[in-house]
């Protein structure tokens, strides 16, 4: 990952099914040239948390620009109910491991709310293998970091379990990774 890599997160609260959200994905991005050059973006699909699915866009900060913009699009939202939700570009502080390298692990995703702004209580939580925390590159983000514990599959829902009962001011959710594209 480069130095200058910025990562735009968005979430998205539906009841649509994979195969259907994963159609819609695939044609919106083949649609549409989001950037100049080419962008590559990784979609999480969660097993039962609030953001259904969760798209990672991974550019550099010199062309970032928003996806899934003002504009309607007749591809998204007509199909069940769509909520975007534009987290916003954050910045890698901490990366032990890229996506997309395959294994069997679970992502364990947390979005830390502007209030929590010290992810040191997040670096003492103990049973993951890898952890990359990504923090708000421009003050407008949705949240201060959002963290991903990897994890293997056992282990998720009592990583999960530890950090709902701590007095965090966060959400989170057991993530895996279900669509990798390069537009």
């Amino acid at each position: 990952m480069k130095k200058d890599t910025i990562m735009q997160f968005v979430c998205f609260d539906t009841n649509i099914e994979y195969q259907e959200f994963s159609g819609i994905m695939k044609n919106y991005l083949s649609k549409k040239k989001l950037r100049r050059e080419e962008e590559e973006v990784i979609v999480m699909k969660a097993s039962k948390d609030r953001f259904r699915y969760v798209s990672r866009h991974i550019t550099s900060s010199g062309d970032f620009k928003f996806v899934f913009n003002r504009g309607r699009n007749p591809d998204i939202g007509v199909i069940g109910s769509l909520r975007i939700i534009q987290v916003g570009g954050y910045k890698p502080l901490q990366v032990e491991r890229e996506l997309h390298q395959g294994g069997n692990l679970l992502a364990v995703m947390i979005f830390v709310n502007k209030e929590q702004t010290d992810v040191s209580v997040f670096r003492e939580i103990k049973c993951h293998q890898y952890l990359n925390i990504y923090e708000a590159y421009f003050e407008s983000c949705a949240y201060s970091y959002i963290l991903e514990y990897f994890v293997e599959t056992l282990e998720a829902e009592k990583l999960l379990s530890e950090i709902k009962s701590q007095p965090l001011n966060s959400e989170a959710g057991i993530y895996s990774e279900c669509l990798v594209m390069t537009v």
